[in-house]
């Protein structure tokens, strides 16, 4: 919540801060913040206090590739005199794939992200064994197969230390690396060389932990239903080459571990894995990262170093700075885990109601229990903004707005999505949608 009064943040005007949204999984996270800016530009609470606009959002300067709100230059890109939405961005972009913690800056509050970019976060998320996507995630087609039926949690919980403290790590190699505008494919299939190397990233792992196992059979979660065309998959191991990744390990591996990386290079090129019989197991982590980190390359980079293959199939960011999901948190320890590889865990999120994600985590209890405190989270539902852009987007009706009992906005009661509870606002004198109570009781003013 915010840290300051509803009323004292209203007393600022035009209104600048941070506040976070819990982000669903589809949209891109650029994608909410444009849907947002026409919402935040029709609002008085980013215009003076006396009504009038700041200079700051009245553009100077002609901008060619702009139309203002329709045109292709978005609310940013308006022409000479144009009204421009208030000055909106992101701490940290979140993929397609992912919800979660998005967390948003408007106006001043702009300058406070790069903390957010720089700083820790927290994921939970769920890898599904037995083939790797060029994404390395579940929305992209899979790339190659490989066996899973022999990785079992104790072999991934093996390979976690790993992975843990500073680490060089590499971006997807398929997906996310353009050098000079090329794909890594390309230059294999040109067989050219790369004009320069490619240099994996120093990262932080602060904390990483195996959270789930979900053995064959026993959940929902499904490999994507396309692949890249056979020419590609015969380029797999020439692009790990040039990135460096097989002849990286080598050198720094035993003969054996090295003849074991050709040999998987070697097939991969050759021919694709037959299918196994099995349905593949999944596994859920829980991590803390610091800024820059892929959590698809620890899924993918965990399953390699485990003979196998794994790609993200639900992602949800928890925890950024202040901002957070809801949580539930243990209150006296708890009795030692069944499994040798199952760390004792004294908080654990998930949501209140089933979905696929809820079985990447411990489930939420069902029923009061007096050993389970539920920690409510602090980030605004998107479903608030969702509602409020949709009714402005609705014309008006004679009588009422929406056609609705004709009631007018100042007197009609709304239900609106506050994180896991619901909350009722009615406007009042001061003409305050249900949205913008909402907003006013979560972002930290500045």
């Amino acid at each position: 919540m915010a840290s300051s009064s509803s009323s004292s943040a209203t007393a600022r005007r035009p209104l600048a801060g941070v506040f976070a949204i819990d982000k669903p999984s589809g949209p891109t996270s650029m994608a909410l913040l444009e849907q947002l800016k026409p919402l935040l530009a029709s609002s008085a609470l980013f215009m003076n206090s006396d009504g009038s606009l700041p200079e700051s959002r009245i553009s100077k300067k002609r901008n060619n590739r702009g139309r203002g709100r329709g045109g292709k230059g978005g609310w940013n890109a308006g022409k000479k005199g144009e009204l421009l939405p208030p000055k909106i961005g992101q701490g940290g972009t979140l993929d397609p794939l992912a919800s979660g913690v998005l967390v948003i800056g408007v106006g001043d509050g702009t300058k406070k992200l790069q903390a957010y970019l720089d700083g820790a976060k927290e994921y939970l998320t769920v890898g599904l064994l037995g083939s790797s996507t060029t994404s390395y995630d579940a929305l992209d087609p899979i790339l190659y197969r490989a066996p899973h039926s022999h990785v079992t949690a104790q072999t991934l919980a093996e390979q976690l230390p790993k992975f843990r403290g500073s680490i060089l790590q590499a971006p997807p190699l398929y997906s996310a690396i353009r050098i000079d505008g090329m794909r890594l494919f390309e230059y294999a299939r040109q067989g050219k060389e790369l004009p320069r190397p490619i240099e994996k990233r120093k990262v932080e792992i602060k904390d990483l932990r195996l959270n789930a196992w979900h053995p064959s059979g026993s959940h929902a979660w499904k490999e994507p239903l396309d692949e890249v065309p056979d020419e590609e998959k015969a380029l797999v191991g020439k692009v790990r080459q040039l990135a460096g990744e097989i002849s990286a390990k080598a050198e720094e591996a035993t003969s054996e571990t090295a003849a074991e990386d050709q040999q998987e290079a070697k097939d991969e090129v050759q021919k694709p894995m037959e299918a196994e019989v099995s349905e593949p197991s999944a596994f859920s982590l829980r991590m803390s990262v610091g800024g820059g980190t892929y959590v698809r390359s620890i899924v993918h980079d965990l399953a390699r170093e485990a003979q196998s293959a794994a790609h993200v199939v639900a992602l949800r960011r928890t925890r950024q700075g202040q901002w957070h999901t809801d949580r539930w948190l243990r209150t006296r320890p708890v009795e030692a885990a069944k499994d040798d590889w199952a760390e004792k865990e004294e908080l654990f999120d998930a949501p209140p109601t089933p979905t696929d994600l809820q079985q990447a985590g411990d489930p939420a209890p069902s029923s009061p229990d007096s050993d389970v405190e539920h920690v409510k989270g602090n980030c605004i539902s998107w479903s608030v903004f969702e509602r409020a852009i949709r009714e402005m987007n609705e014309p008006e009706t004679e009588g009422g707005q929406d056609g609705q009992d004709g009631e007018g906005p100042a007197t009609k009661k709304r239900k609106v999505e506050d994180g896991s509870a619901s909350a009722s606002a009615e406007a009042a004198d001061d003409g305050l949608k249900a949205w913008e109570r909402v907003l006013l009781e979560h972002i930290e003013a500045c």
